[in-house]
Parts: structure tokens; sequence; C-alpha cells
């Protein structure tokens, strides 16, 4: 009976009674090739193409060693590797040291194969199960107690490019771009870098929190340059390039920038389109805000529900109101207007508008006031008729009055009959000359002086012609006295 090689090693296996005297030759035979199987060897592809390396039966071969080193001419493509024969069960560890930098595929029979990168060392096994054989990978599931590694140490992920490397000589454990480092049991908290970014990601339903210890976080650039300072129990600062432009502290914040920009907040719609509350609790307060067309100014103010339209600024006049949602004048007040000083105007006219159209005593006031409710106040009547200056002396006194349609004057009388109407119990009318020459009123024609009627110390009532010589008059006791031609 011949000898055989169905073995995993494919040693002689002589047969009774085969080679008599020579038994010796190939049992030490079979030792070198257990040697051989535990050495190092190594296999070259002669070709670019795929290559199968079989075992060779009883005799020395490169392709039983334990260590196999395959070396090719250049390939293009990833290149396949059969190990042969297919019935061998064996443990490789297989370095591609090919050329032209690509990956090459070992299989046994059609069962799985490992792709080993070019560069890369592989400890793989066969199956020896025939043409179903399979090879795996045996560090796939590989359990370290301990490990110490001198030198680089490349985990490669399923996506190529996506490698995490430990670099011995820059003492950095080096990320790929996309391979992340994951924390947590469904890998909720994420750090990466992608491209030109950097990224901390976190999908879990809790916090992010950044702690500290020490005396704060400050993020800068990398030339040291502030952006953020979060001192403990302090203030934190905001920079723009460089420059503090924000600081809180125990007080509020500080703002060293010379704007505060509230942006489009509500552009799409709604009642404002910016806004800036000012609160002085949780809800009352003020608010200034931007309407949604972007034409108004206003400044609100909560005091049961929030009163709209309290100031208000045109955007394309700058026309300003005081609970007047449209002011039409440059400055418009819904209500009444109380000053402790003076109120200027360098304008040529002071126009007091339509008060009370709808009806009551006035249709405009203007109240000059010593006090908080006597003095005096010009109005004009609701009906627009007349103009009446009025004095407070326990109540309202009517004073002076001016019919609009005949321009009469009244005195002491809402409804003058002529230019002047002078009404009173008593002396409605005093004429007093302060420079002693007599007191007199002036009786003109359509502006030429006819005389004049006034009076003296010797005639209380005296007449005078037009050149104001005294003419006649009244004495003391009633009696008439006439000048010296006997007329008046």
């Amino acid at each position: 009976m011949p000898s055989t090689y169905v073995n995993n090693l494919r040693l002689t296996e002589m047969a009774t009674g085969e080679e008599t005297n020579n038994w010796g030759n190939v049992t030490n035979t079979n030792l070198e090739l257990v040697g051989e199987a535990l050495g190092y060897g190594t296999e070259n592809l002669a070709s670019d193409a795929n290559a199968t390396i079989t075992i060779a039966d009883g005799a020395a071969d490169a392709a039983r060693s334990f260590y196999l080193r395959i070396t090719s001419t250049t390939l293009t493509a990833t290149r396949t590797v059969t190990l042969a024969p297919n019935t061998v069960s064996k443990v490789w560890m297989i370095e591609n040291a090919t050329t032209g930098g690509q990956s090459i595929t070992i299989k046994q029979g059609t069962g799985a194969t490992v792709t080993i990168a070019n560069g890369k060392t592989v400890v793989v096994y066969t199956d020896g199960a025939g043409a179903g054989a399979k090879v795996v990978d045996a560090n796939a599931t590989l359990q370290v107690g301990t490990l110490d590694v001198t030198g680089d140490v490349t985990f490669h992920g399923d996506t190529a490019g996506r490698d995490v490397t430990w670099d011995a000589s820059d003492n950095a454990l080096e990320f790929a771009d996309l391979a992340k480092l994951k924390f947590g049991t469904d890998g909720d908290m994420e750090l990466y870098h992608d491209s030109g970014n950097s990224i901390i990601a976190d999908s879990g339903t809790g916090v992010l929190a950044l702690r500290s210890n020490g005396t704060g976080v400050y993020i800068q650039k990398s030339d040291g340059t502030s952006l953020a300072d979060f001192v403990t129990d302090g203030a934190v600062n905001l920079y723009h390039n460089g420059v503090k432009k924000l600081e809180s502290n125990a007080s509020g914040v500080n703002v060293s920038a010379n704007e505060i920009k509230v942006g489009d907040n509500a552009a799409a719609g709604g009642a404002y389109d910016s806004v800036l509350h000012l609160l002085g609790d949780a809800s009352s307060g003020f608010k200034i805000g931007v309407d949604s067309g972007n034409t108004l100014l206003t400044i609100d103010r909560e005091l049961s529900g929030w009163q709209n339209n309290q100031l208000v600024m045109k955007r394309d006049t700058g026309n300003v109101g005081i609970n007047v949602a449209a002011p039409g004048e440059r400055l418009a007040v819904g209500g009444n207007i109380t000053a402790t000083g003076n109120i200027t105007s360098t304008g040529n006219q002071i126009k007091v508008g339509d008060n009370n159209a709808g009806g009551g005593s006035y249709d405009s006031v203007l109240w000059l006031l010593g006090d908080s409710s006597s003095g005096f106040r010009l109005s004009t009547n609701a009906a627009n008729t007349a103009f009446n200056l009025e004095r407070e002396y326990s109540g309202w006194q009517g004073g002076l009055t001016m019919t609009r349609a005949t321009g009469n004057v009244g005195i002491g009388t809402s409804a003058p009959g002529t230019e002047l109407e002078i009404a009173g119990d008593y002396q409605p009318l005093t004429v007093n000359s302060t420079t002693g020459h007599g007191a007199k009123i002036i009786l003109e024609d359509n502006g030429t002086t006819r005389g004049y009627l006034g009076g003296t110390s010797s005639l209380p009532v005296s007449f005078y012609n037009a050149s104001a010589s005294q003419i006649g008059g009244f004495n003391s006791t009633g009696g008439l006295v006439l000048d010296s031609d006997g007329t008046l």
C-alpha cells in the first residue's frame, strides 16, 4: 500500500511494510517539515492575477510556514490567493507584502474569505472542509487580558479611511475624519472630526454639562485670543475680535458695545417684528417693539394686560405719539399734558386741536393754571362760534368773549351785540390817566378823530374837540359848564 499525505501539514504517512530500510529518513523529513510549519516563509505572486498556493506533499515548501509573507510583482487590483489543498485545517499568520498598494483576499473553498490590506498582517485559520472550506480571521473576536504593544497600533473601521491609530512616534491616539469616540449605552455622546469641523454631538435626553473645579472655563482661539470666559462664581465675558463686549456681574450685565441689535424676531408675521422686554418680574414691565410691517417703534406697558401704543414713533415721518397709534403730527398726545416747567415753541403757532368735536361745553381748551385747579382758560365753544377767556375764582367765571362770525368782543357777556359790549353790576369800565392830563376816550369817525370824552379835577366829565381843546362838561355837582362862546 503506497504512502499517503492526508493530514494538515501534508507529511508522509508510510503504509505497513513500506520504505524498508528508509523509514528513518522519511521520519526525519517529516520532523523537519513540522519545524517548517512553525517557521517563516515567503511566497511570490509572479503575475498580476489571482493565484493558488499549494502545500507540497512530504517535501519542503514555504506555503507550509506558520508566518507566510506574500510578495508579488506590481498588482493593479485586489487579487485572490487560494490556499490548497482545501482539506488542510491550519493556522497561518499572513503578511501582505505585495507591490502596488493592493489588498489580497485569502480563500480556500467556496466559504468565507479574509481580505488583508497592503502592508498588514492577519492571523487566519482554514477549516479544511473541502469544496466549501472557509478562511476565518482569528483576531476578529480575540480576547486579550493585558496587551503591551511597542510601536503603532491601527484599528480599522468597516468604512475605508475611518481608522484609529496609536502613533507611537507622536505619542498620540489619532482619529481619521468621521472616526468617532462614542459614550453611553446608546452612543448618545459623540466626539469626532469632519473635514474642517470638530464636533461634539449629544443626542441624549439629559443635559450636556461642562464642569470645572478650577477658576473657570475659557474658550480661546489657537493663539490664545479670548472668545468667551466663564469664571467660577464670577463673570461671563463675551469677546468680539479679542475685545470684551459683554460682561455679567452681580448687578446684571455690562455692554461695552455701541449698539445692541434685536434682530428680525417674527418676520413671518405677528404683532411684532422685533421685541425687547424690560420686565420687573416674570411677566410685567415694559416692552419695546417694532411692528410686523417695520413702520412703527412702540413702547408698551403691562398693567392688568399689555397696554399697547403708549409711546409710538413712525419710521417714515419721525412723528411721535403718546397713546396715539398713528401720530399725524410731530407730537400727538392722546390724553392730558401736565408740565412742571416751560413749554416753548419756536414755530409761529401753537395749535389746540379738535378736543371735543362730538359735543360737550368746549371744542378746544388751553389751560393756564396757577395751581392744580385755579387760573385761566382759553377755549372755543362746542359749536366753534366763539372764543372765550375765563377765570377761576370760586368756580369758573366768564371773562372775555369774541364771536367768530362778527368779531364782536364782550366783557362780562357771552353774546356781545356790538363790537365791544361790557356788562357789569357797578363799575364795568374805568379810564384812568396816570400823567395828570386827564383821562380821555377818543371818538373817531372812520379813522378821523372827531373829539374826546374825558375828565379833569374841575370837570369830572369833559368834552373836547378834535384838537383836544376842552369845550365843556359837567362839574362835580352835576352842573353843565359851557366854554367861552357858549357851545358845548
